[in-house]
């Protein structure tokens, strides 16, 4: 049997003059295939330990782009949230960056008792007080997440729509009307988000006529 690299080489002549042999079993490019295999698995394995001990929790972002990954909001982010709208304390509140701002404010996993928002957060409070009602009534109503059919997913939004007026005020439900406004205004918007938007600002404007105060924005001409 021969053995490799038992002895070192009489000089540096003979060393440059007689090529190694090479092993029996070895292929070409498989050192490189298993290189590339030995790093993937450590990128696995580092990411299944940073959503381990982070508590990182992959999201889906709606029109707003592919999945990222949500944080506990900041003090200053949590106080505007408690003073916006009562969430309860079983409802777990977490943060993600925008895709869009301006045009995707939140979502709910109903399975987790959780609501994501979208940061930065909105400004004016009658918006975030209608954005925290509207993820919060998902979670009460048990939504089970974004059906595919587009009569189901629409009447679902409507649902936690018309919750999230009569849980808050007419200021909070015309300010959820521009947020719907502003995704149909969006030019990366598909077409199924602006036919849901569409028949929600429909609802909330039968809903704020019949309490008295106006349709308000829900009733200006989007297309």
């Amino acid at each position: 049997m021969t053995r490799y690299h038992d002895r070192a080489p009489r000089n540096r002549s003979d060393r440059a003059g007689r090529p190694h042999p090479r092993r029996p079993d070895a292929h070409p490019g498989a050192e490189i295939l298993h290189a590339v295999a030995a790093a993937a698995a450590a990128a696995i394995a580092a990411v299944a330990l940073l959503t381990s001990v982070s508590g990182l929790v992959p999201r889906i972002a709606g029109f707003g782009g592919p999945p990222s990954f949500t944080r506990p909001p900041t003090p200053e982010e949590m106080r505007a949230v408690r003073e916006a709208f009562p969430v309860p304390e079983s409802i777990t509140v977490r943060v993600y960056d925008c895709p869009e701002p301006g045009i995707a404010y939140g979502e709910a996993s109903s399975s987790r008792s959780e609501i994501r928002l979208c940061a930065p957060l909105p400004h004016d409070r009658p918006t975030l007080r209608f954005v925290l009602a509207h993820e919060v009534a998902h979670v009460v109503l048990r939504h089970p997440g974004d059906p595919e059919d587009v009569r189901r997913a629409t009447a679902q939004e409507i649902e936690a729509d018309l919750w999230a007026a009569r849980a808050t005020d007419p200021e909070a439900a015309a300010a959820g009307c521009r947020v719907l406004a502003r995704s149909l205004l969006s030019p990366t918007a598909p077409e199924r988000t602006r036919r849901i938007s569409r028949a929600r600002m429909a609802a909330l404007g039968e809903y704020l006529a019949r309490n008295g105060s106006g349709p308000g924005p829900c009733a200006l001409p989007y297309r």
